[in-house]
């Protein structure tokens, strides 16, 4: 585990980077945008199911993004985007959810799962990358967030695999059934359950980066840290190789959002590329506005590739190639193709711990 003691002097060494590389972004900010079916009909569902969108609008590359889910256990709270996340080179999406009592467990959980599954599914219109979605939430944000990434069915009913998230924070989340779910069924708030909807019934060996963030184990709400590291304890008995805890040393529950916000963005912005093509044969390429990309499109699919991503924001493709193609000579029969501005491989990213 991790105890983050020297915190705010790590916070202060990471901002000012940060703030330097985004100064040149220009951003954009959209509210309240449905992400349920245009042919819902719940009156709640349509009152509560938007989310607000910030994100870089001059982008010339693919960006990250991370979906926050606001706390208030599961009864109450809004969807804000946090200024701290502002600025940050990435796109931050803030949805609302169902609240208890006029939902019910699971209903706020199939919300969250269909948020990430619309941000998936749409990032790219913005200019964003979909294989580059982080997830995170503070207290019940946090369990949501837990519960989105152990188990799979709630993002998987929207055609969604959890393990293709990119990474999950989850701050001060609870990982026994949460408390509220314990009111709805008239059970004592310090009675602890572990049922189908604690995160720690739904156990498994990962895909993707779980990193727990709680307060200082003396200043959190009561069992919350100790709950996190039997987590941790239960992931890693079963096969998961280092499923990092930071304990936020000073911090108490209400205090531990924003320091574990600034730790989540050490881990995002860690992000490191390696100099190989991805092993999914796997291409981007930027192409002349005024030329168009129909060539392009043409060439694709006489090279046996596939369009993946339309990336229509700053005039760009991702493409997908078969493993038996020579992909260097796939790069340099697309450079040759008129309006072409650049063809580049596709990194394959590797998530680096924070230290």
């Amino acid at each position: 585990m991790n105890s983050t003691k020297t915190f705010i002097f790590a916070v202060l060494l990471f901002m000012l980077p940060c703030v330097l590389a985004s100064a040149q972004n220009q951003y954009k900010e959209e509210d309240n945008i449905s992400y349920i079916n245009v042919n819902d009909t719940s009156v709640y569902r349509r009152e509560r199911c938007k989310l607000d969108l910030y994100y870089p609008s001059d982008a010339t590359r693919p960006f990250k993004t991370v979906v926050w889910f606001h706390g208030g256990g599961l009864t109450t709270g809004h969807k804000e985007i946090p200024a701290d996340l502002k600025k940050q080179g990435v796109a931050v999406v803030a949805p609302n959810y169902r609240l208890s009592p006029r939902a019910h467990n699971p209903q706020y959980t199939e919300d969250a799962a269909e948020a990430v599954a619309w941000v998936v599914k749409h990032i790219a219109e913005y200019g964003g990358d979909p294989r580059q979605v982080y997830v995170s939430g503070h207290s019940a944000g946090g369990y949501l967030t837990l519960m989105l990434c152990l188990d799979k069915h709630y993002l998987a009913k929207f055609g969604v695999d959890a393990d293709s998230i990119r990474g999950y924070f989850p701050i001060g989340g609870q990982t026994a059934t949460h408390y509220t779910i314990r009111q709805e069924r008239h059970i004592s708030f310090t009675s602890p359950i572990v049922d189908r909807y604690a995160p720690l019934n739904n156990v498994r060996k990962l895909g993707t980066r779980l990193v727990l963030i709680t307060g200082d184990r003396h200043l959190e709400q009561m069992a919350r840290y100790e709950e996190n590291l039997y987590l941790k304890a239960v992931l890693e008995g079963i096969g998961n190789k280092n499923i990092p805890l930071h304990e936020l040393s000073g911090f108490d529950h209400g205090g531990a959002g924003w320091p574990g916000r600034i730790l989540m963005m050490q881990y995002i912005q860690k992000d490191t590329v390696s100099a190989e093509p991805a092993s999914s044969h796997t291409l981007i390429v930027f192409y002349d506005a005024t030329v168009g990309k129909k060539a392009l499109l043409k060439a694709v699919k006489k090279l046996n590739g596939s369009i993946i991503y339309d990336y229509k924001n700053f005039n760009g493709i991702a493409a997908s190639f078969p493993q038996t193609a020579n992909i260097y000579s796939v790069m340099a029969g697309l450079r040759k193709v008129k309006g072409v501005l650049s063809v580049e491989p596709d990194r394959t990213l590797s998530l680096d711990q924070a230290q």
